[in-house]
């Protein structure tokens, strides 16, 4: 689980959970029970809300379009991100973009 969780921290990495439980060794139930119990998050959770945290950020720039931020970050395509932004946020990534960038008074 150590492994795996250090290679989803890698801001430049978005790992298929797949893949790192095959690498681990251990079966897709062990995998996420020993990630679960080191993390407190089954880790396609955790992936979810790291991949967030990034695009979040990546956002409040203002920089790029949504297919490029999307891609950037790990998403299939714009619709994805859009998706899954909106289940987990509440909003869109359009509505939250200028309020963000606002706030945090980022540059490109």
């Amino acid at each position: 689980a150590s492994s795996a969780l250090r290679t989803l921290n890698r801001p430049d990495a978005f790992p298929r959970v797949a893949e790192l439980q095959r690498r681990s060794g251990y079966s897709e139930r062990r995998f996420t029970d020993l990630f679960k119990q080191a993390v407190g998050l089954p880790p396609k959770k955790f992936a979810r809300v790291l991949r967030l945290g990034a695009t979040l950020q990546h956002l409040a720039t203002g920089c790029g379009t949504l297919a490029e931020v999307a891609a950037a970050n790990g998403y299939f395509d714009h619709a994805h991100l859009t998706n899954e932004f909106q289940e987990l946020v509440g909003i869109s990534p359009s509505e939250y973009r200028p309020s963000a960038r606002s706030v945090l008074h980022m540059e490109c």
